[in-house]
């Protein structure tokens, strides 16, 4: 989300701003010298070039060279504060969080009323950056004051209504970790007043307000007022997903994965389902329980004589799977579909006409693994690592899992998390390497995972990969060519007694 513009960026012409890119790229994969470079090579106003000595100066961890840039510009401009801001972006980059807040929480008690009409821009992207700093941090209470401060700066309605949508969500995220009493009902109060400002216009915020108002409802107990809600608003939704379809049609997104009537559906199936378990655990009404998963009767008939049903569970969930393949909630619905389906045969003994197929199954495989992939395309990495698990855990051993497997451990390497990589070689190798169709697919992930770490200069952890892959998959087409340029590496290095392992090897299996 970018609000306005900060220093930074105007006043460049359009080489300037692409070589500025590039810069921000070579910094972004840790090549901070080269990134250097390239930003010496050009001739940038003085505001600008200090704030790219900052970037560099935090890639590098030289806090101290970082902080001598700032202290040549002191005071409470908007120059100043970002230099200041950079540095603390540096900060959370290198897991100084105290730092990185200090700075944050120095620029917005300068204004507790909100910004001067000339900071507007500067103070939203600020807090609203900052804001994601803390949600990543797991500190909703800070991001939601950090969403508050974003809002002083009054800004248009568009952004305004994104901004209270998301702190609403917040607030029901720390009302549900909360328990009953006043803490709790403080923040359903504020998530409430609004979710009633959103309600006005309808828009994607609005659909997004029903979710959430069917949420809180279930939070204070009134499971009939949750339910109610799609049918209440059914009409809005429906118009909100025929624009979403549109803008669909006209960019060549499919935008169905931010539908509302999706995330409503899904949501109200969810309320029936476990209240439905619930009954039946505690051997309570099973009438009310059978009317929760398929819908209550509401009289007449349907075309084919069966009694006229309200939706339930079961047709919320099968909606969703069929109509909205690409949606977070798609997969979930699919398993809990199945589920009352096992409910309905074990408890009243009866069969459910409507059926999932092979091919619904593979069509919300292919949209869930190719969500994953597009954030992995967008260096989105940490939340292409929760998309992959996801999916992965739904889809485990399909020719779309092996290369998501792969990608997944790119994205671990990329984040830092290389016990989690570890895990995922290991995977791939054992669980693949004797299966019929997909062993070479996977040693081909193996080897291209090794050889990340060895564009890294690892080469020690790309040995150690490698010699998984060539305990696992002996019969791979490219472990013989393999063992032999590592045979001979260590041959023309005089590591005899490593290059002669290497040679066994490759007369013992091949």
């Amino acid at each position: 989300m970018t609000f306005g513009q900060g220093l930074g960026g105007g006043g460049l012409t359009p080489e300037q701003e692409l070589e500025l890119a590039y810069a921000d790229k070579l910094l972004a994969v840790g090549l901070a010298d080269y990134s250097r470079k390239v930003v010496e090579s050009l001739t940038l106003p003085p505001e600008i070039m200090d704030i790219r000595k900052i970037k560099n100066y935090g890639a590098l961890g030289e806090f101290e060279k970082a902080k001598a840039v700032i202290a040549k510009r002191p005071g409470n401009t908007q120059e100043a504060w970002t230099l200041k801001l950079s540095l603390a972006d540096a900060y959370y980059m290198w897991g100084k969080y105290g730092e990185a807040q200090g700075i944050y929480d120095s620029f917005f008690a300068k204004f507790p009323e909100g910004p001067k009409p000339a900071l507007k821009g500067f103070y939203m992207e600020s807090a609203y950056k900052y804001s994601q700093m803390l949600l990543m941090m797991d500190n909703k209470k800070g991001a939601a004051k950090a969403y508050r401060s974003a809002l002083k700066a009054k800004p248009e309605r568009h952004i305004e209504r994104q901004l209270m949508s998301e702190l609403a969500e917040i607030l029901l995220q720390l009302a549900e970790a909360a328990p009953a009493g006043a803490g709790r009902a403080a923040n359903l109060k504020e998530a409430k007043k609004y979710i009633d400002k959103i309600l006005w216009v309808q828009d994607l915020w609005f659909g997004r307000a029903i979710v959430m108002l069917a949420h809180m409802k279930m939070m204070q107990g009134d499971i009939d007022g949750a339910m109610s809600l799609v049918d209440d608003y059914k009409d809005q939704l429906k118009e909100i997903d025929e624009n979403l379809k549109r803008s669909a049609a006209e960019t060549g997104e499919d935008m169905t994965k931010l539908s509302p009537m999706a995330q409503c559906r899904y949501m109200i199936g969810v309320i029936m389902h476990d209240e439905s378990k619930k009954l039946l655990k505690a051997k309570g009404d099973r009438q009310r329980a059978l009317d929760l998963l398929i819908g209550r009767a509401t009289g007449g008939t349907t075309r084919s004589g069966s009694p006229k049903r309200s939706s339930g569970a079961l047709q919320h969930f099968l909606n969703v799977f069929i109509r909205y393949p690409n949606t977070s909630w798609a997969p979930d619905a699919g398993n809990r579909f199945r589920e009352i389906e096992e409910t309905l045969k074990r408890e009243w003994d009866t069969e459910v006409k409507a059926k999932i197929t092979p091919d619904q199954w593979a069509a919300v495989e292919q949209a869930q693994f190719r969500e994953a992939r597009s954030l992995f395309n967008q260096q989105r990495f940490k939340e292409a690592i929760a998309a992959y698990e996801q999916v992965l855990s739904l889809f485990p051993e399909r020719e779309t899992s092996v290369a998501a497997l792969g990608e997944l451990a790119a994205c671990y390497i990329e984040v830092e998390e290389l016990l989690l990589c570890d895990v995922v070689v290991r995977h791939l190798s054992e669980r693949f390497c004797q299966h019929e169709k997909m062993m070479t697919a996977a040693g081909d992930q193996v080897v291209r995972i090794a050889f990340s770490f060895s564009e890294r200069g690892d080469k020690a952890r790309m040995r150690e990969i490698y010699d998984v892959f060539f305990t696992y998959f002996k019969k791979h087409p490219r472990t013989a060519t393999e063992l032999f340029r590592f045979a001979e590496e260590e041959f023309r290095a005089e590591n005899l007694t490593k290059a002669l392992e290497y040679y066994e090897q490759i007369l013992a299996d091949h």
